[in-house]
């Protein structure tokens, strides 16, 4: 599963109820998408920091989220306010395709870009709330997506003028497109600024009831008053998630005493005093702009900020004057006005820009030097904590549409490089920690198991061997509920010290894998299999009291390990591996069909007739596969105690594939990475099925109901025994014996897997039972449920570790390769390569020039001292003729090389003393090598085209004359 989601937030509107039926809606605003945020890193921050990257908000209101699309705001509304919520919201997007809709709800319109500081309550916020009728109506509408004009609905008994909007005591001007507050009222007209009361009072005498009768203006004001809190405090009972007003006036005029930029009051002594910018670090990209009379802490802060301007505006400076009291700037183009100057206040003591020239006279350039790779990692780190799994080619296209600077490759690819240890921490220093991280396990999950071992070195600190966890939570929850079932597997580490990871894997009753330990070693070695499998025994009990079963791929040092830790326990091997194996040497499509079927055989009958089948095959093949214990990989002679079929290691490659990203990391960084999935892990599965009812797991039932398509193919038939149990069934000649006292068939699936059979459900719907009542206990709700009512206990961060008193490990040797190294796994010749939409092209079998083997060419052939077979010379031919005697010469080539398999071994001299050949005469003389020479009794000067081809001990002349003379 994919640990990212997309968010979708809905910003800019707020929720309101509808007037007709009460329903919820939000009323306007307008939306962004996010995607590949990680599920990991979501908090309630980081969300609302998003939301200010849409759009520069004054004022945020609350969050909720959606639980399911497809349910209204009624009943999917959810707030989200503290970390549970998080928890709960990610939970809710991965059970929709891992994608979530996040609302914002603002209380007033939102106001964009700066806010003016010049409006501020002179009234006691809190009185004026309850007082004012206004601030109890909550209809505010977004006035870039809604027409205000006339024709909008109006209250019984009010008549509004046309083009405008009253919600109580607040009035919109649309076409001055002002926003007022709910205490003040802006006539534009004559540019006047009245009371909310004032204005009320003057706009209630125009007002008339419906029978043009006058009503006065107290008792209109108090029934509004009442009608208004009536509805607004009923809608607010009924949808539990909508804003308090009061708070949220009290928000809006509330200050944060962490932020500097405090308004100034009237009230304040100093009133001569000159206020001037301030600059703020934690400003975002584009949101704080260089003034003139900004005033910085350092000098070095001036100097960020003018790195920063410059890189945005795409123009490059050049320092004038530079050092610790002052520093001046020009634009690098020599005809460019551009200049900035900054210098010490003594005054204030700080460092203020004395001189701005703001404008400039060149063109924008795209390649800056002021994006140095000091400032490319800065903007990585927090992108990379947002987005981990951001890969380069996508940080270029990201400095491109946010900064629109371009950088160059290889800075790109340090920068990311510097960035990653920064965020996930340096692999070198995280060894040192291993000892500080053991002892902060155990303290938070008490009764858990760690351990460490390490090499000791005289000359210097210990050097870390292997590294064993097993949670509390994990040995606990697989005991009380999972089957006994337990996938052995390792994994490289792909980090700079590299490593493997042992790992034990079971599974639950709903078929979901179980983590139940792991292990960081140097080497897979039996030595280290051993002691993993000491401390796994320890953690999980005996072995036979318990029924334990394991499987594996075959791993190195595994086999002796176990059988010298846990000797006969139940040990399967992964069919997978052992029919790779097997085709490597047996390449028939119909060979590796059989050793399916044997393996999948449920019955000895059946298993000794496919093995049966493939002796008359390929006996070979037979003794290959017939050395292996049966026990081991075959159906028919697997334990029954388990409860599991499986005849691939599947549980442990999932998890495999599930902590990929996280084994490229630091140590403890993937350490925790590991933890914390299978915790979030564990508390989706706890909530998933808590409801669930049913005496089965949902993906049990899914297969018992394949099974049922099945069973109505079968006729069950009483047997006449007393209880009634036995049942002989068949079908068109089959017959198999169900015994529904002792959970047996012929077949030997339920004994296998603990769930009836296609044939005992026959049987059992027969007797009108439920074949689901009729199943092991470790593959209901019940078994599931008390798995899962184990959890992992939370772990604090480096910064609260005890500081343990063991000497600082350090990290292991690591063997380096030649190359570059690799992190994608080598796939095997049978896997499925298809990517895309189109098939790799695969070249075919070739053959080396020098030698006559496959494989490779001349180039790289590396059997020296074999002679060179040269290329076969063909003769330019200039009618057909020629073109019928090359062809006679090849057949008379291929007749010779056959006679030349027949020829003996002794060695032969050639005598050449025929006086005269024809030109149209073939001459053809087979002759075998002795010490690689030929021996002529009387050589003569020959002038022919020769085809040699060299065949092991053989040489095949094949001769044409084309112009033949030999001299006496």
């Amino acid at each position: 599963m994919n640990d990212n989601i997309t968010l979708v937030l809905h910003h800019g509107g707020r929720f309101t109820p509808r007037a007709s039926d009460g329903k919820v809606e939000y009323i306007g605003g307008e939306f962004d998408v996010w995607e590949d945020i990680s599920a990991d890193c979501l908090n309630a921050f980081i969300l609302y920091d998003l939301v200010k990257a849409c759009k520069k908000y004054s004022n945020i209101g609350e969050c909720f989220w959606l639980i399911d699309k497809d349910l209204d705001f009624n009943h999917g509304l959810r707030s989200c306010t503290t970390d549970g919520d998080i928890l709960h919201l990610v939970r809710d997007a991965f059970e929709n395709e891992n994608e979530i809709n996040v609302y914002f709800h603002h209380e007033v319109d939102p106001i964009l870009e700066e806010v003016p500081q010049m409006l501020y309550l002179e009234c006691d916020p809190i009185r004026k709330a309850v007082e004012n009728e206004d601030d109890l109506d909550d209809v505010p509408v977004a006035g870039h997506e809604e027409d205000v004009g006339a024709g909008e609905q109006r209250d019984a008994g009010e008549q509004m003028d046309a083009g405008k909007q009253r919600d109580g005591g607040e009035q919109r001007d649309t076409d001055a497109g002002e926003q007022r507050d709910g205490s003040e009222q802006r006539d534009t007209d004559a540019g006047e600024q009245r009371d909310g009361s004032e204005q009320r009072d003057a706009e209630a005498g125009e007002e008339r009831d419906a029978d043009g009768e006058e009503r006065d203006v107290a008792d209109s004001e108090e029934e509004k008053e009442v009608d208004s809190d009536e509805t607004d405090a009923e809608w607010f009972i009924n949808f539990s998630c909508m804003l308090n007003e009061v708070e949220a006036e009290v928000e809006t005029d509330g200050y944060h005493s962490e932020e500097l930029n405090i308004p100034i009051s009237s009230d304040d002594e100093d009133e001569d005093v000159e206020v001037y910018p301030q600059y703020s670090q934690s400003s975002g990209v584009g949101e704080q702009k260089l003034e003139l009379g900004m005033e910085f802490g350092t000098l070095d802060e001036f100097k960020s900020a003018l790195r920063e301007y410059s890189i945005l505006m795409s123009r490059e400076f050049k320092w004038k004057k530079n050092d610790k009291q002052r520093a001046r700037a020009k634009c690098k183009k020599a005809f460019c006005d551009w200049e900035i100057y900054c210098a010490k206040n003594e005054v204030r003591n700080s460092f203020q820009i004395r001189t701005f020239k703001h404008n400039h006279n060149c063109c924008r350039e795209v390649n800056n030097k002021q994006a140095n790779r000091q400032w490319v990692v800065s903007k990585l780190e927090g992108k990379l904590r947002m987005q981990p799994t951001l890969k380069c080619v996508e940080a270029l296209e990201y400095f491109k549409q946010e900064f629109g600077v371009h950088i160059e490759v290889t800075k790109m690819w340090r920068a990311m490089k510097e960035a990653k240890q920064l965020v996930e921490g340096n692999e070198r220093k995280q060894y040192a920690k291993v000892f500080d991280y053991a002892h902060e396990l155990l303290r938070s999950n008490p009764g858990s198991t760690v351990k460490i071992n390490t090499v000791p070195s005289p000359e210097g600190p210990p050097q870390f061997q292997r590294l064993y966890i097993c949670l509390a939570g994990y040995k606990k929850g697989f005991v009380a509920g999972c089957r006994p079932f337990i996938g052995l597997d390792g994994c490289f580490l792909k980090s700079a010290f590299g490593g493997n990871l042992l790992s034990a894997v079971g599974l639950d009753g709903n078929n979901h894998i179980y983590v139940i330990a792991y292990a960081v070693v140097d080497i897979e070695n039996k030595d280290n299999w051993k002691w993993f499998l000491t401390l796994l025994h320890e953690d999980l009990g005996d072995y036979i009291q318990n029924g334990w079963n394991f499987m594996s791929d075959m791993q190195k040092g595994l086999i002796p390990a176990l059988q010298e830790v846990m000797p006969g326990a139940p040990h399967r091997f992964c069919v997978l591996h052992l029919w790779k194996n097997f085709t490597k040497q047996w390449k028939s499509k119909e060979l590796k069909g059989i050793v399916w079927q044997c393996a999948k055989s449920t019955t000895v009958a059946e298993f000794e007739g496919h093995m049966a089948h493939l002796k008359t095959i390929n006996c070979q093949a037979w003794e290959y596969l017939n050395k292996w214990h049966k026990q081991a990989w075959t159906k028919a002679h697997f334990s029954t105690i388990p409860k599991v079929d499986n005849i691939c290691n599947n549980t442990c490659e999932v998890f495999n594939s599930r902590i990929l990203q996280y084994r490229c990391k630091p140590i403890i960084t993937m350490l925790e990475e590991i933890r914390s999935y299978i915790m979030r892990t564990m508390a989706a599965r706890k909530v998933k099925l808590s409801g669930k009812p049913g005496p089965l797991c949902p993906v049990q039932y899914k297969r018992l109901e394949k099974e049922f398509h099945f069973a109505n193919q079968w006729t069950p038939l009483w047997c006449g025994d007393n209880m009634g149990l036995r049942y002989e069934v068949h079908m068109w000649g089959n017959k198999v014996e169900v015994n529904l006292g002792e959970w047996t068939c012929t077949c030997g699936v339920w004994q296998l897997t603990g769930m009836p059979c296609r044939h005992a459900i026959a049987t059992i719907t027969h007797k009108g039972g439920k074949p689901e009542d009729m199943r092991h206990e470790w593959l209901s709700i019940e078994a599931y449920n008390k798995t899962y009512q184990h959890f992992i206990e939370p772990v604090q961060g480096p910064q609260y570790w005890s500081q343990t008193q063991y000497t600082h490990p350090v990290p292991p040797h690591k063997r380096v390769q030649r190359g570059r190294p690799k992190k994608n796994r080598r796939r095997s010749v049978d896997e499925d390569n298809v990517t895309g939409h189109k098939l790799k092209r695969k070249l075919a079998e070739f053959t080396c020039g020098r030698c006559g083997q496959t494989n490779h060419n001349i180039r790289s052939c590396k059997n020296i001292g074999v002679p060179v077979r040269p290329k076969k010379y063909v003769a330019p031919s200039t009618s057909n003729e020629d073109d019928h005697l090359l062809s006679q010469d090849e057949q008379a080539l291929n007749e010779a090389e056959e006679a030349a398999a027949h020829v003996q071994q002794d060695p032969v001299e050639i005598n050449l003393s025929q006086p005269h050949l024809s030109q149209d005469s073939d001459m053809e003389l087979m002759v075998n090598i002795c010490h690689n020479k030929v021996v002529l009794s009387q050589p003569n000067l020959l002038q022919h085209s020769i085809f040699i081809y060299y065949n092991y001990s053989c040489l095949a002349f094949t001769c044409r004359s084309l112009q033949l003379l030999f001299h006496q």
